[in-house]
């Protein structure tokens, strides 16, 4: 039933977190003992060596589902038809690694049923994009409550001057390969179904 209250195209969204490695080279690796070291009470040890066992089995996209936020690997992701990658061309090192320590807090969080972006204790996953990168995003409101949809989420990819860019897309288990960006706006306004 939880995918029939989501509107639009696109039901689902997640941010990809990184390999050992990628999360080593931006210094995250280290970043998570200095934070536990400096009294952080989210990052304790025991939570950071289940991270990394998790992280270098190949678990790098951090999702919230029905039963949480939790990270899972690319293949668990990819049970879909439909995939749209979003690259964030002008997001600074600094602005990425904030967002992936941000992105990581949210482990363990409960999944939102009412869809609510202004509780943070909270999530559902398109507000797991909207609570970690800082920008604008585009919101509506139902039934009083604010929240963000998925669509909410892809529609920064089809702004004039966006920042982010397509660079895989899929339909109906198909690769599109021509223009991304209109076919994503097709996706969005409905004419393509």
């Amino acid at each position: 039933m939880t995918d029939k209250l989501i509107p639009g195209h696109w039901g689902h969204a997640a941010v990809y977190i990184g390999t050992d490695e990628e999360l080593k080279n931006l210094g995250i690796w280290d970043e998570l003992e200095r934070l536990k070291d400096a009294g952080d009470r989210y990052f304790t040890q025991e939570k950071i060596d289940s991270l990394r066992r998790e992280i270098q089995t190949g678990k790098v996209i951090d999702e919230a589902l029905r039963d949480g936020v939790q990270i899972n690997t690319i293949e668990h992701f990819l049970n879909i038809d439909d995939l749209a990658i979003m690259h964030d061309t002008q997001e600074s090192l600094e602005d990425q690694k904030a967002r992936i320590i941000l992105t990581l807090r949210q482990l363990g969080k409960d999944y939102d049923f009412k869809f609510d972006i202004e509780t943070s204790i909270k999530i559902v996953c398109s507000e797991l994009v909207y609570a970690t990168y800082f920008l604008d995003w585009e919101t509506e409101t139902a039934a009083g409550i604010n929240t963000i949809s998925p669509d909410n989420v892809a529609v920064k990819s089809v702004e004039e001057n966006s920042r982010f860019t397509i660079p895989l897309l899929y339909h109906d288990g198909e690769e599109i390969t021509t223009d991304r960006k209109a076919y994503m706006q097709g996706l969005l306004d409905g004419s393509i179904e």
